[in-house]
């Protein structure tokens, strides 16, 4: 007899009930659908983003999975961008990145104004699709992906501008963002499962940020530096494997920018960051590698200190001649 799944395991196209009763798209699986052979799901070791069941339906990340399940590697590419391109009209926005993001690495992304940095996020992010190159998200090919099966996967972002929900409580915020990082997703009308352990995440996630004992307060009574923390803890209430920080300093006053500076430092070094960020300071103190884009194009990759020192990064974005 097979073991049973979860409830809110999505359905694909070529999932099926016993029997053979096809399953609509979108539709969750019902308790009583099992795995061909009986196969027990263990309860005390965390799903790997990009599990799937036969036929690529997606398992939840809270579903165990056994324990020997191969766990990205220090040095493994996490994020590969190859030939990215992206026009709009006749104006080239990205032209050709290739870069990399390794397992726990820290690659931020600088350049002047309309250097195309904001649009590599959405490409990254699948909030929008390149005319040329591929883009791989943990192993995956995600170029043609949209943004919410990237977010499955375990992709998560912050904006320039914070989306937020200024009426409702911090805590309903955060809420709703681990809501929507169900499998279930926004179908947040039923009863949420497990209510008690998503008031635990959003306390303890709040808390890492430095807003413990805000969770009760109206988002719209926070400063901007405030905000910004509670975006980040957004982020990282989904548990993600991959995370992009678009400018998380905009607008901050230096003591704001000094609180980021450390929340982003004290991360956990397993989690890999893409970072855009106009501060130099926080860049170069917290990028193990720092890519500068200019018009679209990739003008260095390198180590903070060879990105310093590079006169081309002096001339196009530190306002500094090339010639003595």
């Amino acid at each position: 007899m097979g073991a049973a799944l979860p409830v809110d395991v999505p359905s694909s196209p070529d999932a099926a009930l016993p029997g053979g009763v096809p399953l609509p798209r979108d539709v969750p699986l019902p308790p009583d659908a099992a795995l061909p052979g009986g196969v027990p799901l263990p309860r005390d070791v965390p799903l790997p983003a990009d599990a799937a069941l036969p036929g690529g339906v997606p398992l939840p990340r809270d579903v165990p999975l056994p324990a020997d399940v191969p766990l990205p590697a220090a040095g493994h590419h996490v994020l590969r961008l190859t030939g990215v391109v992206r026009r709009f009209g006749g104006m080239t926005a990205v032209d050709g990145v290739d870069v990399t993001l390794a397992a726990g690495e820290r690659l931020a992304v600088i350049g002047p104004n309309g250097a195309g940095k904001t649009t590599l996020f959405r490409l990254i992010a699948g909030e929008l699709r390149p005319d040329a190159g591929t883009i791989e998200l943990l192993g995956r090919d995600v170029t043609r992906m949209h943004a919410w099966r990237r977010a499955r996967l375990g992709l998560s972002r912050t904006f320039q501008v914070a989306n937020l929900f200024g009426r409702l409580s911090v805590a309903d915020n955060m809420r709703l963002a681990i809501q929507a990082g169900r499998p279930s997703g926004w179908r947040s009308l039923r009863p949420v499962r497990g209510a008690d352990d998503v008031a635990t995440s959003a306390l303890d996630t709040l808390a890492q940020v430095g807003l413990a004992g805000r969770q009760a307060d109206p988002v719209a009574s926070l400063s901007h530096g405030e905000q910004r923390q509670l975006e980040i803890a957004m982020a990282l209430c989904t548990r993600p494997q991959v995370l992009l920080l678009d400018e998380p300093a905009a607008g901050l006053s230096a003591g704001e920018r000094e609180m980021l500076r450390r929340l982003i430092a004290d991360l956990p070094r397993t989690l890999p960051i893409v970072l855009i960020e106009h501060d130099m300071s926080l860049v170069f103190g917290l990028a193990d590698r720092v890519m500068c884009l200019h018009q679209g194009r990739p003008v260095v990759v390198g180590t903070p200190d060879q990105v310093r020192a590079d006169e081309r990064v002096q001339a196009v974005y530190l306002g500094r001649s090339t010639h003595a």
